[in-house]
């Protein structure tokens, strides 16, 4: 009687690849990280310009300061 088998082999994981992988994973997490980071400052800085403005900047702007309280407030994290 002849059985027909099957096999099935799953490619080998090293422990090198596994650090490569994890390595790899924790790098781009940190670089994710680090680019809201960078996103939050320049709000913060744009935000910080515009508290700073004179009332006569504003008017060459078209804006009143009334316009931007809203946005000024706003916290980083917030679009």
């Amino acid at each position: 009687m002849r059985t027909n088998s099957i096999s099935i082999h799953a490619p080998a994981v090293t422990p090198t690849a596994l650090t490569n992988t994890i390595a790899g994973t924790f790098l781009s997490d940190l670089k994710a990280l680090f680019d809201i980071l960078v996103v939050w400052q320049k709000r913060d800085m744009e935000r910080r310009h515009l508290a700073a403005l004179s009332g006569a900047q504003l008017r060459d702007a078209g804006l009143v300061r009334s316009d931007l309280a809203t946005e000024i407030k706003k916290p980083v994290w917030t679009a």
